[in-house]
């Protein structure tokens, strides 16, 4: 997966001597990992393409892109799960109508 820094301010529980992400960079993620700073924290973490695998960088440094425009993708319902077809009707009914959702 593609994401973008948005943060490469040195923290506090930085893995001293890791490699400085750019703010504006885009890098590829290889897998996510629990990534541990200085202070004892645990947090969720992405390993990076671009670096070597021993590091690790705070996953909320990013922010995910994708190559798909989320308005052209189109869903397979060919699966075995049928969906039923519910008017709008229906559904505002459900929403606007508090008794119904308990």
């Amino acid at each position: 997966m593609k994401v973008i820094c948005i943060d490469d301010r040195e923290r506090p529980g930085d893995y001293p001597g890791s490699p400085n992400v750019l703010e504006g960079g885009i890098y590829t993620t290889t897998c996510t990992c629990k990534g541990y700073g200085r202070d004892g924290s645990v947090v969720m973490s992405y390993k990076l393409e671009e670096f070597d695998q021993k590091f690790c960088w705070d996953c909320d440094r990013f922010i995910p892109l994708s190559d798909i425009s989320e308005t052209d993708m189109k869903r397979n319902y060919s699966g075995k799960r049928k969906l039923n077809p519910v008017s709008i009707l229906q559904l505002s009914k459900l929403f606007t109508d508090p008794r119904k959702l308990q």
